[in-house]
């Protein structure tokens, strides 16, 4: 009985870990160390890519294109995080799991995740063909120095 409480405890611990996660982070918590927006990053980010890697003009536009497109891409896949929370939430105050609507809806986001994998693949590969042989090595330079500094 007891290795049978700690089972479906589990369980629901990981399946609240796994709504945390697909849920994103919506308010300033210490757990969130995200406080600002995501827009905000990523503009950040492209400017710091363009004055690190000295970008052109043309460049700098192909970045930022590139930077707009994955950020609409990451919009339509903010919208299903709720639906997923919602879903889980419901079931946990559901007297019986629904087992097979929850596997359908992780195996919706399996194939959402599939297809942003292959989108940012493929934008990767255009940001790769817009650098000069220098920036690729003065970025894969700088991706080493980081990585070293995260072990």
């Amino acid at each position: 009985m007891l290795h049978k409480i700690f089972i479906i405890v589990v369980v629901v611990l990981v399946l609240l870990v796994i709504v945390k996660l697909f849920s994103g982070c919506h308010h300033r918590s210490r757990m969130c160390k995200s406080h600002s927006s995501h827009e905000k990053k990523a503009n950040w980010v492209t400017k710091k890519i363009a004055k690190e890697l000295k970008m052109n003009e043309q460049q700098k536009v192909e970045l930022d294109r590139i930077k707009d497109e994955i950020m609409a891409k990451k919009a339509e896949f903010k919208v299903n995080h709720q639906e997923i929370k919602n879903a889980v939430l419901s079931q946990v105050k559901s007297d019986t799991v629904d087992q097979a609507a929850l596997n359908g809806l992780f195996g919706d986001k399996e194939l959402e995740f599939k297809e942003m994998r292959v989108f940012l693949v493929d934008k990767f590969a255009e940001f790769h063909g817009i650098l000069t042989p220098e920036q690729r090595l003065k970025l894969a330079e700088k991706m080493e120095k980081f990585h070293s500094k995260c072990k």
